[in-house]
C-alpha cells in the first residue's frame, strides 16, 4: 500500500475518479468488503470453499488490514515494525481502528 494516486475508473469515459490507494483500501476494510481489493485471479484460486482456500483469504485480508493500519494518517495509531510483523504472522490480532481523518479524495 502506498500513498500514490491511481485511476479507479478509467474505463468510464470522461468521468475519471482518482483517489489515494490507502484511502480506498481503508474504506474497503471499514465496510468489510476487502475482497474488492483482491486480484481476480486470486479470488478464483480461493473460491474452492475448502479450509485451505478460506485460510488464504483470511491471510490476505489480514495483510490488507495491517497495511492500512501501517499507513494510517495518524502516526500515533500506526503499529511499530515489531507489532506489525507479529500481526502479519498471526501472532497478534489486528486491532480495529475506529477513527480516521477524512479521505484525501480527488475528483
Amino acid at each position: 500500500l502506498g500513498g500514490g494516486d491511481f485511476d479507479l475508473n478509467a474505463s468510464k469515459g470522461s468521468l475519471v475518479r482518482t483517489l489515494v490507494l490507502t484511502d480506498w483500501c481503508w474504506s474497503l476494510v471499514k465496510a468489510g468488503n476487502m475482497e474488492e481489493a483482491l486480484d481476480s485471479s486470486l479470488l478464483r484460486e480461493i473460491s474452492g470453499g475448502d479450509k485451505a482456500s478460506a485460510n488464504v483469504k483470511a491471510v490476505v485480508e489480514r495483510f490488507l488490514a495491517v497495511g492500512v493500519l501501517c499507513a494510517h494518517a495518524m502516526v500515533s495509531v500506526r503499529p511499530t515494525i515489531l507489532d506489525a510483523n507479529k500481526m502479519l504472522e498471526g501472532d497478534v490480532e489486528v486491532p480495529i481502528v475506529s477513527k480516521r481523518p477524512t479521505p484525501r479524495m480527488k475528483n
